[in-house]
């Protein structure tokens, strides 16, 4: 196992362009370092909103001319002093292979249907959950894209337990009213290999052409929507060695391919549909596109934006700022396009399911928490991430059900204010 002893995590707050560009000067391949975020200068510097920088540092590390350099002139916030204290109290926490799933341990992705199988042969499993009238349409769902997102996945099947157990109507009518195909776990070798290896393993596990044998490819950016854009805009991520590496090409890897291959089935074909991919690292909800030349069109994109809003406003109701920075707004989620929040982007799966799946009402990458821990979500938290969740995505729900044509007045409680209420709750 991969031990991050005596490792620290730092949190720079940049208060501008400059600040950025400063942190940014560490180069990737200095394995001393692991950025949390995506680390390329050039599309960070274009995003239109200055996140929080999260970077895990070795011991050696520390003691450079370089970070004394940045610590002098940036003044971060050291938000972890050991890294594996906190990732071994985590470990004691993960849970025994078909044992009960109770929101306060992290599991294991034991669930029902498979829709396909890693590289290293690990099913990627699905539950489907047919609806108990006629259906209006499908809701997808999915988590574990990155191996060492487990809040993701944990969130996923908090929401599996709360819509079964809900007792909040809008929920209920969920069940009734729509198909739901939830994934907790797409990348299931990734998932593993960061319990068992490395805890901040992100990639799959796929082999690559890399001369000093770098494995894995990021399976948020090997969807196949622009992906050869990758080649010409987005050399920084070309190394294999990179976080964000997208592989050779689109559906390169087994996991996006069966992901493709499920999401483009008949059965779907005369439904409408609504697909939300949750992460957990910063906090965030997104929708198409990554490229900029590519646009939704009005109305849809304010729409789109109106429900992002009201959703990241209802999940962030318990959310407090971490810490008090003159320079950056208060915690909040940020809400726009990929291309708006994090910079140019090409490959990712909002952007093909809204490009190439027909009647999609909704497409959105939800990002759950911004803490100090950075993906070292403590275990007590889980029950509390899937709560807040849950509170966004019950306005997705009123959204989506609304956009399909249900009526109101016998299918859903709506209790917005009267803006909303007339914007996205008519009268039957």
């Amino acid at each position: 196992m991969v031990s991050y002893d005596n490792w620290k995590l730092y949190r720079f707050y940049p208060c501008n362009k400059d600040d950025l560009s400063l942190v940014l000067t560490v180069q990737e391949g200095n394995f001393d370092v692991v950025f949390l975020q995506d680390h390329n200068q050039h599309l960070m510097n274009m995003a239109e909103h200055l996140f929080p920088v999260d970077m895990v540092i070795s011991p050696r590390f520390e003691e450079s001319d370089q970070f004394q350099y940045l610590i002098n002139n940036l003044h971060p916030i050291l938000t972890v002093d050991n890294l594996q204290a906190l990732i071994d109290v985590e470990a004691e926490s993960i849970s025994e292979k078909g044992s009960t799933y109770c929101w306060n341990k992290y599991g294991t992705h034991e669930l029902v249907l498979e829709i396909g199988s890693s590289y290293g042969n690990r099913p990627i499993k699905t539950l489907k959950m047919k609806s108990l009238e006629k259906s209006l349409g499908s809701i997808w769902l999915n988590g574990g894209t990155h191996g060492r997102d487990w809040i993701s996945s944990a969130v996923v099947t908090f929401a599996i337990e709360d819509l079964l157990n809900s007792k909040d109507e809008s929920l209920i009518n969920v069940i009734k009213l729509f198909d739901l195909y939830i994934t907790p776990v797409l990348n299931p070798d990734g998932y593993n290999y960061s319990q068992q290896t490395d805890r901040l393993w992100k990639k799959n596990r796929a082999p690559t052409d890399s001369p000093i044998k770098c494995v894995g490819v990021d399976l948020n950016r090997n969807w196949d929507y622009r992906f050869e854009c990758n080649r010409i805009f987005d050399t920084a991520n070309a190394d294999p060695c990179n976080d964000a590496y997208p592989g050779v090409k689109g559906f390169s890897e087994k996991e996006t391919k069966a992901a493709q291959k499920f999401y483009s089935s008949p059965e779907f074909e005369a439904q409408s549909k609504m697909f939300i991919s949750v992460h957990g690292y910063n906090q965030l909800i997104m929708f198409p596109f990554g490229n900029p030349e590519d646009n939704l069109k009005e109305p849809e994109k304010t729409a789109w934006m109106d429900v992002a809003n009201k959703a990241g406003l209802s999940m962030a109701g318990s959310s407090q700022s971490d810490v008090e920075i003159s320079c950056l707004p208060e915690t909040k989620f940020q809400v726009g396009s990929i291309k708006d929040v994090v910079g140019e982007r090409r490959g990712s799966g909002i952007d093909w399911i809204k490009q190439e799946i027909p009647g999609v009402s909704l497409a959105l990458e939800i990002g759950l928490y911004n803490i100090p821990e950075g993906f070292i979500v403590p275990p007590n938290q889980i029950e509390q991430k899937g709560i807040e969740f849950m509170r966004g995505f019950r306005e997705l729900a009123l959204y989506f059900q609304k956009n399909v044509g249900a009526s109101q007045s016998d299918k859903m409680q709506c209790d917005y204010d009267e803006s909303f209420e007339t914007a996205y709750c008519p009268a039957a």
